[in-house]
């Protein structure tokens, strides 16, 4: 994986802007991560969006060739932390999970796993906070998807948490 650039090591001074710029940067650099781009554009950089080959980015074989890595960070000026929403979308099948570190379901505490099935959520679970720059996140929740993926199995055609 390429190093951090030391420019961003401050979190104090990110911008949304220039850490989605710093992600798209980051994994046009990395292997099965394809067509890297900024959602809704390039001017108005809300999220970096990339379409993965999941056997190359994470070395594993996935139930899906087709499959879509969705980030995005926030910094409000009133959290006490960042907010992020780091999603896997397998659209073939039409399912998405992820972590969202955010103010949506504060009683499952800062950040949660969240499992989405035909556009509603199907299942959410407490997750560990971390309270990292946020390259450092993106790369340890990358880094823990193919468990993730691992946990899921199939109720007919609809996903969930195994456990």
């Amino acid at each position: 994986m390429p190093p951090f650039p030391i420019l961003l090591a401050n979190r104090a001074r990110l911008t949304r802007d220039r850490l989605h710029e710093t992600v798209h940067s980051w994994l046009s650099g990395r292997g099965g991560f394809r067509d890297v781009r900024f959602v809704p554009s390039k001017i108005r950089r809300r999220e970096v969006h990339a379409d993965v080959d999941p056997t190359v980015a994470f070395g594993v074989d996935a139930e899906t060739t087709t499959a879509r890595l969705e980030v995005q960070f926030e910094f409000p000026a009133d959290a006490a932390h960042d907010y992020y929403r780091i999603q896997w979308v397998a659209p073939d099948r039409n399912y998405s999970v992820g972590w969202h570190q955010d103010d949506h379901r504060d009683a499952l505490g800062e950040c949660h796993l969240q499992l989405d099935y035909r556009e509603e959520v199907v299942d959410v679970r407490p997750t560990d906070f971390l309270d990292a720059h946020p390259l450092t996140v993106l790369d340890a929740r990358l880094e823990r998807l193919p468990d993730v993926l691992d946990e899921l199995s199939w109720d007919g055609d609809e996903p969930r948490f195994d456990g």
